[in-house]
């Protein structure tokens, strides 16, 4: 067999002219300096930025890794303007809503929810719980999550528009801050409180 001699370096040029290189056989010897080597890296160059424009397309079509199609893909989901905000801001509310799917399920809302803030915890409350105090509370959720948080006026805020789209119209929510799954006694100050409920109704 013989021995070809291939272009050298490290960039998606060069490995792209060694594979041209190779397809076209030994009948060629792009040997560093011959003008068939550089031939072949200007070709590997064309391919290789054919190949970046193609991924960065495929890259648009994701909430998480879109860049240039945010502003599309906020209005195509529902979303208001992130412009203000980071595009990794903006890719987080994105991916948040895409994963949700329209489903008020808590399942669903606990996709959300966790996609902005992983540590969240979200406590519904059971019918027989409220029973004799507050029946209607069955429609409303606590979610706990960590202080700092808390202390995020804009994040919940941002969660609050996410949310706002996907619970159903008779359902509500509330923040506390907690680990879970027990909201801790220390959220109620009232010696007459039951916690869990005055939290949930809140």
């Amino acid at each position: 067999m013989t021995d070809q001699a291939l272009p050298s370096g490290s960039t998606s040029a060069d490995k792209i002219a060694r594979q041209l290189a190779r397809l076209r056989g030994p009948e060629i010897q792009p040997r560093d300096g011959s003008l068939i080597a550089e031939d072949l890296r200007v070709q590997g160059g064309g391919l290789a930025e054919v190949r970046a424009t193609i991924r960065r397309a495929l890259a648009q079509a994701h909430p998480s890794t879109a860049t240039d199609m945010l502003p599309e893909l906020e209005e195509e989901y529902g979303l208001p303007s992130g412009a203000a905000l980071v595009t990794v801001d903006r890719q987080t509310r994105l991916l948040a809503k895409h994963r949700a799917r329209g489903d008020g399920s808590i399942p669903a809302l606990e996709v959300t929810v966790r996609t902005l803030i992983p540590d969240a915890v979200l406590v519904p409350i059971a019918a027989a719980d409220v029973a004799d105090t507050d029946p209607t509370a069955v429609f409303n959720l606590v979610i706990l999550v960590p202080l700092a948080a808390m202390d995020d006026a804009n994040l919940l805020a941002e969660l609050d528009a996410l949310l706002g789209q996907q619970v159903t119209s008779y359902a509500a929510w509330t923040y506390g801050a907690g680990e879970g799954p027990d909201i801790d006694d220390f959220l109620c100050d009232r010696t007459d409180s039951l916690v869990g409920i005055d939290l949930l109704a809140s």
